[in-house]
């Protein structure tokens, strides 16, 4: 079957503007390392639109600190994926920021942890951590795995308890509520040193 004249042209800018885009994310691969370069990565334009539309709503402007201080080394594997992370200068254990970028897929996932503290019992406040995820996918559990178990070694190398956690992909409008995730296969070992990033498991 022949498509209309204005369809296919309409197919045609569609595939273009989204090779363009999945080929446009190669730019990534030139903050890799911890030189001075890298220490720019968060200030990107591009990075930042990134995390903006897959977090969108879940942060408010405290929460963005955590993407603005200077970032630890930016990692690239197999010169395709990468990752790296920040936090809030002089609030780096409460406020952190994480984005995984696979440059050729054109596929990205952002998270934000925090530490919150709510009144307890008595007059002692109860810590309670909780790590936001947005990705470019509509499920969590249609995110890639190269990026899964990148989330996993920067949550293990931060020895980050998880309390909550929540998903929203990109493609939710501002009104839909994100989905609460279990954060059973988010849970850092105690002795994080002895276990390899690879192993996750229930995620």
């Amino acid at each position: 079957m022949r498509l209309p004249r204005p369809f296919c042209f309409l197919s045609v800018l569609i595939l273009t503007s989204t090779s363009t885009r999945a080929a446009t994310r190669t730019w990534a691969l030139d903050y890799a390392g911890d030189g001075v370069k890298s220490q720019q990565f968060f200030h990107d334009p591009r990075i930042l639109h990134i995390i903006a539309s897959n977090l969108g709503p879940l942060l408010d402007r405290d929460d963005l600190d955590g993407f603005r201080g200077i970032p630890y080394p930016v990692h690239a594997i197999e010169s395709r994926y990468v990752w790296s992370f920040s936090c809030k200068p002089h609030g780096c254990p409460y406020n952190r920021g994480f984005i995984w970028l696979d440059t050729k897929s054109g596929a990205s996932i952002a998270a934000h942890f925090a530490v919150n503290f709510s009144k307890g019992r008595g007059v002692e406040l109860e810590e309670f951590h909780e790590l936001r995820i947005g990705g470019s996918v509509r499920k969590i559990d249609e995110l890639p795995a190269a990026g899964l178990l990148a989330l996993h070694q920067w949550l293990t190398e931060n020895q980050q308890r998880i309390d909550r956690v929540v998903y929203r992909g990109h493609f939710h409008s501002r009104g839909v509520r994100p989905t609460e995730v279990s954060p059973k296969g988010f849970l850092v070992p105690e002795a994080a040193s002895e276990h390899s990033p690879n192993q996750i498991s229930n995620l």
